[in-house]
């Protein structure tokens, strides 16, 4: 089981996650509570070694979230599933993932004042703000997307057809990151690090 949740943290986090192990950057902080600096602004997320985004405020969320949802994840040849429960409005942001018996092992909060995350089965160097950046990037307003990634020389396009609509992170013509939704799910690819996973409805 624990094997289990320790590829979950990986497949919920954000591309620089997996890279901070050959990024010429400082090493990854800690997760826990992570209160907001003077400025308003947490720790930034590193999507390639050397290129980093700040979190948006809760308050650039496309429509608020109230979702039980059944997460597949595939990381590099292996596959596992499990639940989360994720609740989201203008004010906060909240994540708890659940094992098959509906018990709690990890949660998550993220506010303008406040970042934690709780869990005693995540890998310790899994910061807080790489996981609510990969929601960001599936519920959060494009423009407010695209604006934050432009700042730290990345582009996200997104195109909209009858099944669905998708979102591409871009370093130059390289695609980092793409998001697929559809009615009844949501599948990020990262091309990078090698993992994939998608959330439908769960029952």
């Amino acid at each position: 089981m624990k094997k289990a949740f320790l590829l979950l943290s990986m497949a919920l986090a954000s591309p620089a996650v997996l890279l901070s192990s050959c990024a010429s950057t400082a090493a990854l902080p800690s997760p826990g509570t992570s209160p907001a600096s003077e400025a308003g602004a947490f720790r930034p997320v590193y999507l390639t070694d050397k290129k980093a985004v700040s979190l948006l405020p809760t308050s650039a969320l496309a429509s608020p979230i109230d979702a039980y949802q059944h997460l597949v994840a595939d990381f590099r040849g292996r596959t596992f599933e499990t639940d989360c429960l994720l609740l989201a409005d203008q004010h906060q942001l909240f994540m708890t993932i659940l094992n098959e018996f509906g018990s709690t092992l990890g949660s998550l909060v993220y506010t303008a004042d406040e970042l934690s995350f709780e869990t005693s089965l995540f890998p310790k160097q899994i910061p807080a703000e790489y996981i609510v950046f990969d929601v960001q990037l599936c519920y959060y307003r494009l423009a407010d997307l695209q604006q934050a990634l432009s700042a730290a020389g990345l582009r996200l396009e997104e195109t909209v057809g009858s099944d669905g609509e998708t979102r591409t992170v871009y370093d130059g013509r390289k695609e980092l990151v793409c998001i697929e939704k559809s009615s009844g799910a949501i599948t990020c690819t990262n091309f990078l690090r090698g993992y994939r996973y998608t959330l439908t409805r769960a029952n």
